[in-house]
């Protein structure tokens, strides 16, 4: 059967059960599957990329072909005149000078030449013979009426288009929001937003702290779209852009699965569902994040061990050594919000304090000496008070 209208259309991989929803819910307006056969074919997989300093997520690429199918028995549509504006629509290739010609007005069935408004270029499949016929000579010519045929085959493809494009990469309806996000993309994000700033959940957020997943996402974003403001802001979406494409998820997926064997867990395997698919909406951030600060956790509970001061529990001293930042997470109580600080030294020993005025500005990867109390130990990690830093 002749291809009569083909439409090549990109979507987002994570897209392709949303594209093929719409592409049914279409063909159910108007009745069109009733007089059209739509049949879609997958023509590649396109891997992700990044171009004019932007990422561009993994692709699938279909072709849409619409014909008449069943709807003109023994026949093949080769072309519609919409006689109303002299617009000829050819389904069968290019028109000959004489088969153009003939398409006057005059059908060639009744022998009559009267005002119509359309007109069709109609192929017998057995005998090969062509012939001009009218809307309503039609319909005694093929049995159909091929007025609804190119009415529908027209809609369905100003709807792809509309939707879709031609030949051209589009990532669906609605705002960012909605959109699926490369789960390269979110976990490379989250790695640096993370690193930089902490980790906050949506839970324990407030105004002038938002959750982690919210940078997540804002990062993401610039780098879908090639966002920038400067050439600082331009040189992190590039690098982002980079570490997305080179990400190894081999970790993550190994992690995950321990801990799936370890303990199920709801949020466990979410992880997997999501790193299986490879996508995620915006709904997916926060636990996505998550995964990396969880990753960063149990690698640093490994190598983890208590401070024990030799000064007694309770006693303010100068702790030795250097002492680096490794975890800010915002939490909040009855006496307001605050920040808890995770510090280790090059032993591995570590600390936990709350943010004061004395250690206001800390910083992930910071590194600097401390000062306070041990007031208390447990398992892997000392707890203080009173603390100061001194950079």
């Amino acid at each position: 059967m002749e291809k009569a209208i083909v439409i090549v259309v990109t979507v987002l991989r994570m897209a392709t059960v949303e594209f093929e929803k719409k592409l049914a819910d279409m063909l159910k307006r108007r009745r069109a599957s009733k007089v059209i056969d739509c049949t879609v074919t997958h023509l590649e997989e396109i891997p992700s990329k990044i171009e004019s300093h932007r990422y561009v997520p993994p692709m699938s690429r279909f072709e849409v072909s619409l014909n008449w199918g069943a709807a003109i028995p023994g026949h093949t549509l080769l072309a519609h005149m919409d006689l109303s504006n002299g617009i000829v629509t050819s389904f069968g290739g290019e028109l000959s000078q004489a088969e153009y010609k003939r398409m006057d007005g005059r059908c060639e069935l009744c022998n009559q030449d009267r005002e119509r408004k359309h007109q069709f270029l109609v192929r017998d499949d057995a005998t090969q013979a062509t012939q001009v016929v009218g809307g309503s000579c039609a319909r005694k010519f093929c049995g159909t009426n091929l007025e609804n045929v190119v009415a529908s085959m027209n809609y369905i493809e100003g709807a792809i288009k509309e939707a879709y494009g031609e030949e051209s990469e589009s990532w669906g309806s609605g705002n960012a929001s909605s959109l699926p996000f490369d789960v390269r993309l979110v976990l490379a994000s989250a790695e640096h937003v993370v690193k930089t700033i902490g980790w906050t959940s949506r839970q324990n957020a407030t105004d002038s702290r938002p959750a982690t997943a919210e940078f997540v996402f804002n990062a993401c974003c610039d780098a879908l779209w090639g966002k920038h403001y400067n050439e600082e802001s331009k040189k992190a979406v590039q690098e982002l852009a980079q570490a997305a494409r080179d990400l190894d998820l081999a970790p993550y997926k190994a992690f995950v699965a321990n801990e799936l064997a370890t303990k199920w867990s709801d949020l466990a395997q979410s992880w997997q569902n999501m790193l299986d698919c490879g996508d995620t909406d915006f709904h997916g951030f926060g636990r996505l994040s998550y995964l990396v600060v969880a990753m960063g956790r149990s690698k640093d509970n490994k190598q983890r061990k208590a401070y024990q001061p030799e000064a007694g529990l309770g006693k303010m001293h100068d702790f030795p050594g250097q002492w680096t930042v490794v975890n800010l997470k915002a939490n909040s109580s009855e006496w307001g919000d605050y920040l808890a600080v995770t510090a280790q030294d090059s032993e591995g020993r570590t600390v936990w304090f709350k943010s004061t005025k004395k250690t206001t500005g800390v910083k992930l990867g910071q590194t600097f000496q401390l000062r306070g109390k041990v007031t208390g130990i447990k398992d892997t990690i000392s707890f203080m008070s009173h603390a100061s830093v001194i950079k």
